[in-house]
């Protein structure tokens, strides 16, 4: 009797977790469109299992499109876990996203995006980011809306700026870590290229501050460099940046 009970239960338990999974994706839109109103979901297919969104706007800003990929099995656990997919005129990422009662994760998340993004954060209107930096998130984690895990790489191949000077700079580096608890470091370094680079940035959810220093290996730099941060040394430059998410000062 013990084990027919049980196996009716398991059955009634293994229905459940199917008819859950297979579920239109309209009913997470709508779950999550309900706690974050600014965000606008469209275009939906397919199901809680495997399912994409076309287009999301947040606040008027389109951020292209995401694909799902959930795992069954981890609806036995207690952690939900799935592959993702996102694309927009930003770049585009995928990787593997999971949540447990408390804790929301990353894992294995690759993006790649244009290097025109370090315009804004550098703060040299004069030079313009050529080419994409590509971003590797090892391990992240949000628990209770503070970051308290963080490690990753990003590295600007065949970095270059164009402008009133051009250059090719060499590859360029940086190393995510967490310092504290919503508080990470981005530690700069290059592979030996034309342009030497060290320097450490200071990330919060507010805004961030730090110091990069370059000096050029290549004297045909020079005429690049001239244009960033001020001299130091007779070719070397150092950058102090200090700004907002929503507003940058140099």
């Amino acid at each position: 009797m013990i084990r027919r009970v049980f196996l009716v239960l398991l059955g009634l338990l293994v229905a459940a977790v199917l008819a859950l999974a297979f579920a239109p994706a309209q009913l997470l839109v709508n779950a999550v469109q309900a706690r974050v109103p600014d965000l606008y979901l469209s275009t939906v297919a397919g199901s809680l299992w495997r399912g994409a969104v076309g287009e999301i706007v947040y606040r008027g800003r389109a951020l292209g499109s995401v694909r799902w990929r959930l795992y069954p099995s981890s609806l036995f656990s207690l952690r939900l876990r799935a592959d993702i997919e996102a694309h927009g005129d930003w770049g585009n990422a995928e990787g593997q996203i999971w949540r447990s009662f408390s804790t929301v994760g990353l894992e294995a998340l690759r993006s790649e995006l244009p290097a025109y993004y370090l315009a804004g954060v550098f703060a040299v209107p004069e030079m313009r980011p050529l080419g994409s930096i590509r971003v590797e998130i090892h391990a992240a984690q949000l628990r209770d809306h503070m970051l308290v895990v963080l490690d990753g790489d990003a590295v600007w191949h065949d970095a270059a700026v164009a402008g009133l000077a051009s250059a090719d700079l060499g590859t360029l580096r940086g190393h995510l870590s967490l310092d504290a608890p919503n508080a990470a470091n981005l530690v700069l370094a290059d592979d030996g290229g034309p342009l030497a680079v060290d320097g450490q940035l200071w990330l919060s959810p507010l805004g961030y501050s730090g110091v990069v220093r370059m000096s050029a290996r290549d004297p045909a730099l020079l005429p690049a460099l001239e244009w960033m941060g001020k001299p130091k040394t007779p070719g070397a430059r150092e950058l102090r940046l200090q700004g907002l998410w929503y507003g940058t000062q140099q």
